[in-house]
């Protein structure tokens, strides 16, 4: 690995795909420069080299071209893949909300009912007390009354 005219690669799969489509990126701004100093000027501002193409022939060139973009195509088909499954999950838990603020509806709807009916009965229990209360006044009021003409 690392001889010339063979496409060389450093790091992990992981970051081999983030690497390869950077470089890429950077390959497409030169069209028309000379590959070998693309390279060189990438590999400079990378750090590192990810492809050495010193002394290849065009054909080499263009297969070590072709797996550059062949490893793409797997990267970009690899995101794509996560890409639906985020999405699938997004749209899970938007569900998940969805049901969520209909339950959280549904609650506000019954506590409101309950607030109505403790309202009523608060206000038919302060007549029933204010009826109590009324009696009470009149029995004292007689019992004062009775108390009071016996003491005559």
């Amino acid at each position: 690995m690392g001889g010339e005219g063979e496409l060389a690669t450093k790091g992990t799969k992981s970051t081999e795909g983030r690497k390869l489509a950077e470089f890429a990126a950077y390959l497409s701004a030169f069209r028309r420069t000379d590959l070998r100093q693309v390279v060189v000027n990438w590999s400079k501002r990378k750090g590192e080299g990810i492809v050495r193409m010193y002394g290849m022939t065009p054909e080499e060139r263009f297969t070590a071209i072709e797996s550059l973009l062949a490893s793409l195509s797997e990267a970009q088909v690899r995101n794509e893949a996560q890409i639906e499954a985020s999405n699938a999950a997004i749209e899970k838990q938007n569900a998940g909300i969805r049901d969520l603020v209909i339950v959280n509806r549904t609650l506000v709807e019954a506590q409101m009912k309950t607030t109505a009916q403790i309202e009523a009965v608060s206000a038919e229990l302060r007549e029933k007390h204010k009826a109590t209360e009324d009696k009470l006044h009149a029995l004292i009021e007689i019992v004062d009354r009775m108390i009071r003409n016996q003491q005559k």
